[in-house]
């Protein structure tokens, strides 16, 4: 479960990005992990997964017979399976349209770095972090907390895709705050 909500939690910032701060490239990085949450949807055994198979299954049959469809679908599953080099990409992008470009790679440059750093610490850390002392007992008493309204198979996948979310976005905004401040100092010596 936290792989479909951090998905969609990304999935709506990098819509955000897209439509508020001009990053065509991000209208890929959504495509891909919109399909990463409709996947994931379509496995459960509910009446919303029967509805997205019921969905998909439609789309797949309707594009077998028109090509634009059909190559539409193998781009959006390529980006499902590639949203870092597709974040990478966009970044290229956003570089080749800025007025000043080495402000931009180097911000770009800080704020990816920081980003790809921390997520991939997290990816192998972020489940130790409840068995910190201190924060044990936190989450000893959320986990009685779900174990009182029977969500403590959902709760721990929600907090885990949140706190990806969170720790990624702040890893991404402070590395760019970083490449800002040496960009200003690379251009004022110039």
């Amino acid at each position: 479960m936290s792989n479909v909500i951090s998905s969609a939690i990304f999935c709506a910032r990098n819509v955000d990005k897209a439509e508020k701060q001009d990053k065509i490239g991000r209208w890929a990085v959504a495509a891909g992990q919109a399909k990463k949450v409709v996947d994931y949807v379509s496995t459960l055994d509910n009446e919303v997964g029967k509805g997205a198979r019921t969905a998909v299954n439609a789309l797949k049959t309707y594009s077998e017979s028109e090509k634009l469809l059909s190559y539409a679908g193998k781009a959006i599953d390529f980006a499902s399976r590639k949203v870092n080099p597709l974040i990478c990409v966009s970044s290229g992008i956003d570089i080749l349209r800025a007025d000043d470009k080495d402000s931009a790679l180097i911000k770009n440059a800080a704020a990816l770095s920081s980003m790809f750093a921390v997520e991939h610490l997290m990816k192998n850390h972020l489940d130790d972090i409840p068995k910190i002392k201190g924060i044990d007992k936190i989450a000893e008493r959320v986990m009685k907390f779900a174990a009182k309204y029977k969500i403590e198979g959902k709760l721990p996948a929600i907090i885990h895709g949140v706190a990806f979310v969170v720790g990624s976005c702040t890893a991404y905004s402070l590395g760019d705050k970083f490449g800002t401040m040496v960009a200003g100092e690379v251009n004022g010596k110039q």
